[in-house]
């Protein structure tokens, strides 16, 4: 009789240890699902990174400090750069989207320079008046990330080469 009555509780039991290592299995293989991912990088050169500004669609303005001088880059969601230039003086971010980017050039005069996607600028000056944006050369860098992910930038210890990096929270 107690044959009959341990076969059945060695059964749940053996069916509860397997129900228990299964849901621990995919719990564990399935938590990477949810780490951040890298979407895309972008070796700039040696240097250093001044201002991020992210446009909300995945795509970012940098305006790095490099060793062929004070650059501005513009990179779309994929990680395609659409935009960059070495300019004299300090420039700064004024706005970002994945449309157009702003940048102001810090000169004799205040010129903003509008940017569209396929490189063409467009300056605004204003010689009797200053032009100033929200944002001046040294404030801290702005927002890092949107809904979508977050950037970061990595700095080789013994390249100095700086990589921008996109990641995505999925």
């Amino acid at each position: 009789m107690n044959m009959i009555i341990n076969k059945p509780k060695e059964s749940v039991m053996k069916t509860k240890s397997l129900i228990l290592t299964s849901i621990l299995t995919i719990l564990i293989l399935t938590s990477s699902l949810f780490a951040a991912t890298v979407k895309w990088d972008y070796d700039i050169g040696p240097g250093n990174v001044m201002e991020l500004f992210v446009d909300g669609s995945g795509g970012c303005a940098v305006v790095a400090s490099l060793s062929t001088g004070i650059s501005v880059f513009w990179f779309d969601k994929k990680g395609n750069k659409l935009y960059e230039k070495v300019i004299p003086g300090s420039p700064s971010i004024t706005a970002v989207t994945s449309k157009y980017l702003v940048y102001q050039l810090q000169a004799a005069e205040m010129t903003q320079v509008q940017v569209n996607k396929k490189g063409q600028e467009t300056s605004i000056a204003d010689p009797a008046a200053y032009i100033r944006s929200g944002t001046v050369m040294g404030t801290p860098i702005g927002p890092m990330g949107d809904k979508k992910g977050f950037f970061v930038w990595k700095q080789n210890k013994s390249t100095s080469n700086v990589t921008i990096v996109r990641y995505s929270y999925k």
